[in-house]
Order: C-alpha cells, then sequence, then structure tokens
C-alpha cells in the first residue's frame, strides 16, 4: 500500500505535537499535594503572579499572572476552600487554577482613634475560622529613610471583613472602634529601634491570636509578635536576625515559614522560603522561591490550606500528645488531657477536668496555668 506525502506530513505533525505536550507537561513538576501553600509574587512593574506549593516537598510552580496588579494580600479558608485576596480596597477571591480574580465588595472605610480612614493599603491578611471572618492590617508608612527612624504614632491598622460582603465589620473593637491601632515595637538591638509598619499576619488556630510580623524591610530588623486579636495589643515572641522579610504563615503541620526579600547581589530574583527555628530566633532556609526570576519580584504574601478539623477556640474534648515548642492556649468545654512537653508560656483552661499524663513536662522558667473554667 502506498501513501501519499500528506499522509506521512499528517502523522509527523501529530507525533511532534504529542511528544511537544508531553515535555510540556513533564516541565511543571506535580506537586501532588491536597494541603498546598499559595503566594502571591509581584515584579517591579506592579505585575501579580500566583505561585502554589508543595508543604512535603516545598516545590513551587508558577500558576498563572493575576488579572489585578500590586495585590500584597492572600488568605486561606480552609473551611470554604478559597483564597481571598484584596486589591486596594477590593475584597475578592481568587481561582487556584486560573489565577483570576473575581471582586467580592468593596471594604471601605473605617472609624476610630485616628479618625476616619479608607482601608486600601493592605498588607497582613488572615482567616479565623472559628469567626468566619477575615482580619487584615491596614499599612501607615513610618519609616524616614534619610534619618533611618521612625515616624511617632504611625502604628498599622487592623481590622475585621466579612468574608461574604466584603465589607469591613463595624464596631468590632473596642469602645465601638472600627479598627485598632497595633501596637508599636522597641528593641534597641535591632537596627530601627521603633517598629511600626506590619509586613504580614497570620493566625494560630490553637492559641486563637495573630501572629504578627513586623518590620522595615532592613536587615536585622524583623520581629514577631502574638497579638490580641480583640484590641491590637502585642507580646514580643520573636527577633529574628537575618534576612529582611516579608511574609508570614503557618502549614498544616504548625510550622512557621518566611519568604525574604529578593538578594540582588547574589542574583537571587526572587528571595528564599526560610523556615523558623523557634528556640534560636533564627531560621533555616528551604529553597530560593523562584530561581528563574531575571528581574527583582516580590512574594508579599503567603499563606497555607491545613485540614479541614473543626476548629473554634473552646473545643468540647482537647487530647495534647505531642510535643508544643511555643506559647499555646487551650481551651476545653469539658476535659482536657496533656502528655506535652511545654518548653514556653501555656494556658490549659476546661470546665470538668485537666489531665497531666506522666510525660507531661514544663521547662525551668516557663509559665504554665492549668485552670477549671467554663470556656463557652
Amino acid at each position: 500500500m502506498k501513501y501519499s506525502l500528506l499522509y506521512y506530513f499528517k502523522h509527523f505533525c501529530f507525533s511532534f505535537v504529542f511528544i511537544f505536550a508531553i515535555i510540556i507537561v513533564n516541565a511543571q513538576p506535580n506537586l501532588n499535594s491536597n494541603l498546598p501553600c499559595y503566594s502571591i509574587a509581584t515584579t517591579s512593574n506592579g505585575t501579580s503572579m500566583l505561585y502554589e506549593m508543595s508543604p512535603y516537598s516545598s516545590q513551587w510552580r508558577l500558576i498563572d499572572k493575576i488579572d489585578r496588579n500590586n495585590i500584597k494580600a492572600l488568605a486561606i479558608s480552609e473551611n470554604k476552600n478559597v483564597l481571598y485576596a484584596i486589591d486596594k480596597n477590593v475584597l475578592g477571591t481568587i481561582n487556584p487554577v486560573t489565577a483570576k480574580f473575581n471582586e467580592i465588595g468593596l471594604i471601605g472605610s473605617g472609624n476610630g482613634v485616628i479618625g476616619n480612614i479608607l482601608l486600601d493599603d493592605v498588607y497582613g491578611f488572615t482567616y479565623v475560622p472559628y469567626e468566619d471572618a477575615l482580619y487584615a492590617s491596614h499599612r501607615i508608612y513610618s519609616y524616614d529613610k534619610q534619618t533611618n527612624t521612625a515616624i511617632q504614632n504611625s502604628n498599622d491598622l487592623l481590622f475585621k471583613i466579612d468574608p461574604t460582603s466584603g465589607n469591613i465589620v463595624l464596631g468590632a473593637f473596642e469602645y465601638g472602634y472600627d479598627y485598632a491601632q497595633i501596637d508599636d515595637i522597641s528593641n534597641s538591638t535591632i537596627s530601627v529601634p521603633t517598629l511600626y509598619d506590619v509586613s504580614d499576619i497570620t493566625y494560630n488556630r490553637y492559641t486563637g491570636e495573630l501572629l504578627i510580623l513586623h518590620g522595615y524591610q532592613l536587615p536585622l530588623n524583623d520581629i514577631i509578635t502574638i497579638n490580641n486579636i480583640q484590641d491590637g495589643t502585642t507580646e514580643v515572641f520573636l527577633t529574628l536576625l537575618f534576612k529582611p522579610s516579608i511574609s508570614l504563615a503557618f502549614d498544616n503541620y504548625d510550622n512557621v515559614f518566611l519568604t525574604t526579600l529578593p538578594d540582588l547581589p547574589n542574583s537571587n530574583y526572587s528571595g528564599d522560603l526560610h523556615r523558623v527555628n523557634i528556640e534560636s530566633s533564627g531560621s533555616s532556609k528551604t529553597n530560593t522561591l523562584d530561581p528563574s526570576l531575571t528581574e527583582p519580584t516580590y512574594f508579599n504574601c503567603l499563606e497555607c490550606f491545613k485540614s479541614s478539623v473543626s476548629i473554634s477556640n473552646c473545643q468540647p474534648i482537647i487530647y495534647l500528645n505531642n510535643y508544643a515548642p511555643i506559647r499555646n492556649t487551650y481551651k476545653a468545654q469539658a476535659d482536657l488531657y496533656s502528655n506535652k512537653e511545654i518548653l514556653s508560656n501555656t494556658i490549659c483552661t476546661a470546665g470538668n477536668s485537666i489531665t497531666l499524663g506522666n510525660h507531661f513536662s514544663a521547662s525551668r522558667n516557663i509559665n504554665f496555668t492549668a485552670k477549671i473554667e467554663n470556656c463557652n
């Protein structure tokens, strides 16, 4: 049987396209994770891109460009399986497959101790499951490059957002204010002794508190605090003595991760992912975020999906049988049983009973409190 040149050409083209498609598919790593992390990275010209990371392999892949520019705030609702983002004064969701931004509504402005403020410069952003609410921080710039000092009384603002309407929740804080001022941090060992600006916030699902990353994106300048979600008051948690950091998140295993600024002198245009070492207040580098980048790109926000267990500040019965390297607050409606090794300040509250097992221990010079008190 004879075949025409057209026949061979068609089969050659089909084979080439098929092989090329396989190469393209294999070029992107298979993350194979049902609890991924996401980050939004923004180039110097304002283009924002959605990245996905497997927490198991620490592999990153670019999803696509987002159809909005200069997005610096990302939050994840594990209850609803939703990625939330803020574009200036607009709350929306981001499709994790296409990176398309879908508008929900205008956040608006809030009244408080410094008057009416349009909340349109959001850096920190996180989801609080037990309230089904979003919390965000509005930036009031305070760093003076000329004098390497901070402008006094320029605290960033913490406020609450309704994820259904996209609007600010009015009267959510003390005295009926719509926002709370986040405490400034003073520390004589860092490069700018007083910090007012917040780079990111993330919710600790076990303590019911926020971790807040403070700093001016300068070397030896970052501090993490534990923050009261109701009034913005802080307690210093860690002083981070390494590269300038710009975003903060817990993964599903409650490890704390940070992204850093690009390191241009070493041709690192994306910055790195670091896992925080709680004991030493330092970190260990996990990987470079995107080694393929050739222009400065800022991974301004980082969030991870977590297991879809029922999360509450007041659970019916709590069994604590693992290592506790950071401060925690545990509240049970009925009974609480602990076999933990406690290494930092911890409070256990239960309505009926608190049982400390044979392997329970509390390290020297820490405060451990156990009390019978209904937490409903």
